[in-house]
């Protein structure tokens, strides 16, 4: 499972820009980051030069759709833990320890843990996160660019 960004990236950049950059973030040291966000910037705002205005907007509008998206999954994940909890509260409390209970148990768990991981792989991708504002960076110059032409 790869993260909302790495996806979007993925598909904007391409596979090989996408690991290209993600190297180069790799490899820098945190007092140059600024710098690096620049160049990187940069680099994508001539990726951008060649696309008109209307598909532009429509990458920005994919961009903040994914943006949402990392945030409703953060947001919806505390309701994941407590419903979690209840239910498997509320099978445990019945007091017959069934088949049905455990198995129930058991697929809530896995169900638990998928989510968790799906949080944690958007939650914690800064490198991507750093990316993502590159490319908005680049996005929004060329987009305001075409606009006061």
């Amino acid at each position: 499972m790869i993260n909302v960004f790495e996806s979007f990236l993925r598909k904007e950049l391409g596979s090989s820009k996408y690991i290209a950059y993600l190297g180069q973030y790799k490899k820098m040291e945190p007092k140059c980051e600024k710098k690096m966000l620049a160049e990187i910037s940069q680099d994508i705002y001539e990726g951008l030069k060649d696309k008109d205005v209307g598909i532009l907007l429509q990458i920005q509008k994919h961009l903040k759709d994914a943006i949402l998206l990392v945030l409703r999954l953060s947001r919806h994940y505390v309701f994941t833990v407590i419903s979690y909890f209840l239910a498997v509260g509320v099978i445990l409390s019945i007091g017959k320890i069934g088949y049905v209970n455990i198995v129930t148990t058991i697929m809530l768990t896995i169900a638990f843990f998928y989510k968790t991981y799906e949080f944690l792989i958007n939650k914690y991708s800064y490198l991507d996160a750093y990316m993502i504002l590159a490319y908005k960076t680049a996005l929004e110059k060329r987009i305001h660019e075409l606009k006061s032409q």
